[in-house]
Parts: C-alpha cells; structure tokens; sequence
C-alpha cells in the first residue's frame, strides 16, 4: 500500500520490531519472547482483526474502518459519516508507514437508514484470516470490545501490525438492542470518542470459540448540560458524553455487499 505496492500482505509482523529493538536486552531467546510477546499483545483479540482495523482521513477528519472479506471479495466498512460526500472515483487517504497514502475508492453502498458505507480499495488487498460477521449470536449484557483511532491517536509501532498503526482497543458490554425502520441499533455501555467512528464492535462467540464482527461504531450519546465555573452553573452549554455509545448491526452492511458485489477478488 502506498506509492507502488498493490498488496498489503501479512509479512512476519513481529520479525523486524524485535531485530532493530528487542533482542539488546538478551533476557530470552528470540523464539520464547515471540510467543510471550504474542500472548501479551494480542492474546484477547486476534490479530486478524487488529490487521483489519485501519485509520483513514477524508478531507481533514480522521475516523476507522475495517475489512471484511464476503465471497472472496474484500470490502471495507464504516461510518456513513466518516466518508461524507465520497463517490466512486474519489480519493481517501489510509494511514500506512506511519504516513498519509492516497487511494481511489469504489463505492459498493451507502445505506440510507443508517450510518453505514461500504466501499472498496482496488489498490490494496490486506491479506491474513477474515472474521465470520453477524449480530444475531451476541446476547444481552454480553462483554464486547471495539477498535479504531480516537481523536486520531495510534501506536507508532507499525512494524508489529506490517506497517499498519496498531488501533486503540476498549471494551464495554452490549446494553441494549432496537429496530430502527428495519435496521439494528446496538446500544453498548461504554466511552466513546471521536475517531472510533467506522470501527468495528467484535464479540467472542462461546459456542465456535471464536470473535465475530457485530456492527460498526456510529457515536455517541450525548446531553446538553450547562457548564459550571467556580461552583455555579453558568450560561453556557455543553455536550457531555453520556457513556451510550450507538453501532449498527454489521447485516446492513452485509445487505449493501449482496445488492452490490462489486468487491476487490482476493
């Protein structure tokens, strides 16, 4: 990705951190503080996903998408809002080498109901192990994690992620669920902040032992409070973050991809 590289790729994600900064320590061998590197870092979510979370800026603004591979064709999915205004054919910039690249997207769908886009980067193919995407599995209360890049901060350590800045991750649980004119709304208790927005909502799922995708993060709930200066409420307004945080069920974009197939063939 980037200048002339048309494919991504999984390269040995660890091999070039520990050569240029590790092995100066010479506490372990080099095969022992892989695996226990491993497990620290990435042992509650699969690095597949923490490959497939990406940071991307349309006009200024910064948010999060994530790649989902559906009938051996590669989409990525976000926030509507995120990606405000883009059409086929226009530029998007995804962060790679700790820097800003350029790439001509094509829009698959944008859902009218919801906040949620999916477009298609025939640029750049990530490879490495999709994730099965449904919400029906996730319960009521159930722990769930999101991923993506408030206020535009990541890691700067990309060698462990090839090259991609490694995203933030936090967790909540799902609170509650709605239909909204026939989509759904999961509704987590957790803190949301600007860039989560596109960022995918995963869950592990007891039965295959595995992560799903469960939806994309839109925002947060809010409610206008006056502000308080020197004990006293003063007038003048604020927005504070109520904890709500709103994504829609990962199915609406899965509606989108079967009413328009037009993903990049992996």
């Amino acid at each position: 990705m980037g200048g002339e590289d048309n494919n991504f790729g999984i390269d040995s994600i660890f091999k070039n951190y520990i050569k240029n900064h590790l092995q100066k320590i010479g506490l372990i061998n080099f095969s022992s503080f892989i695996s226990v590197l491993k497990i620290i870092l990435f042992d509650m979510v699969p690095t597949s996903i923490i490959y497939r979370t990406i940071h991307i800026r349309n006009n200024g603004a910064t948010g999060s998408c994530f790649i989902l591979d559906v009938n051996k064709k590669q989409y990525y999915i976000t926030a509507n809002h995120v990606i405000n205004g883009l059409e086929t054919g226009d530029f998007l910039e995804l962060n790679y080498k700790e820097d800003w690249n350029k790439h001509k997207i094509t829009i698959v769908g944008h859902s009218k109901d919801s906040d949620i886009s999916v477009f298609s980067v025939p640029t750049g193919i990530i490879g490495g192990e999709s994730i099965d995407a449904s919400s029906n599995d996730v319960f009521y209360s159930q722990d769930i994690y999101f991923l993506g890049f408030p206020f535009g901060l990541k890691s700067e350590i990309a060698s462990l992620n090839s090259d991609f800045p490694i995203p933030f991750i936090k967790k909540g649980i799902l609170s509650n669920f709605i239909i909204e004119k026939q989509k759904k709304v999961l509704y987590l208790d957790g803190m949301n902040n600007p860039g989560f927005s596109g960022g995918p909502v995963i869950y592990f799922h007891q039965q295959s032992q595995t992560f799903k995708l469960a939806g994309i993060i839109s925002a947060y709930r809010f409610q206008v409070e006056n502000a308080i200066q020197n004990n006293q409420e003063i007038n003048v307004q604020i927005k504070t973050n109520t904890g709500i945080i709103i994504s829609y069920g990962i199915e609406v974009a899965l509606e989108l991809i079967r009413a328009n197939p037009i993903g990049v063939p992996i």
